[in-house]
């Protein structure tokens, strides 16, 4: 029974890990806006600058 349930786990960790990077891949906004919100009110908008130059360099 410890087998079979570690197996459980490790599969249904895999498919989350799999769907929830589908989803920030589709739409990142939300997880960009929760960091964003953790760092000082004065960094906020250079780290902003930085994670949109990033991503549009991925994507060219």
């Amino acid at each position: 029974m410890g087998l079979f349930s570690t197996l459980v786990f490790t599969v249904a960790g895999i498919v989350a890990a799999i769907f929830l990077g589908i989803y920030l891949a589709a739409s990142p906004g939300p997880m960009v806006n929760w960091i964003i919100r953790l760092l000082p009110p004065d960094r906020r908008g250079r780290v902003r600058e930085v994670l949109s130059k990033g991503r549009d360099n991925l994507l060219s």
